[in-house]
């Protein structure tokens, strides 16, 4: 039989008045979901808090697409003179964030510090491969 190398669960709250660490538990939201973003518009909001809006870019889909019917009633190829769709390129918004200036803040040192990382492995991968 397997063990389990969990540790059990605590009974006691994850804030403790005698204990100087707290503990989070991270959950997702019902509505928790991974959103690629090619880029973000923003500002700030009259309540005085940040709102980013993230989008991705993409080409338009068709609206409607017409086919020509086989004689044996199958779909046959695409009429592609009669496609319907919109022209551009399409920036669609997929969330807005808000936040307080704290909070923007942290973000800001946060992806300072991660691009900053990057940028240090980018300079190492380059001297590995001369």
């Amino acid at each position: 039989m397997r063990q389990s190398t969990r540790p059990k669960p605590r009974n006691e709250s994850s804030l403790s008045m005698s204990s100087k660490e707290v503990s989070f538990d991270l959950i997702k939201s019902n509505f928790f979901r991974g959103v690629h973003a090619d880029g973000v518009w923003g500002g700030i909001t009259p309540q005085g808090l940040f709102a980013f809006t993230f989008y991705n870019e993409r080409f338009p889909i068709p609206k409607r697409v017409t086919h020509v019917m086989g004689e044996d009633g199958m779909l046959g190829p695409e009429e592609e003179e009669l496609r319907v769709s919109r022209s551009g390129i399409i920036r669609e918004a997929e969330v807005c964030v808000y936040m307080d200036p704290q909070v923007a803040r942290a973000l800001r040192d946060f992806l300072t510090e991660r691009l900053q990382k990057l940028d240090e492995i980018n300079q190492e991968q380059k001297r590995r491969e001369k």
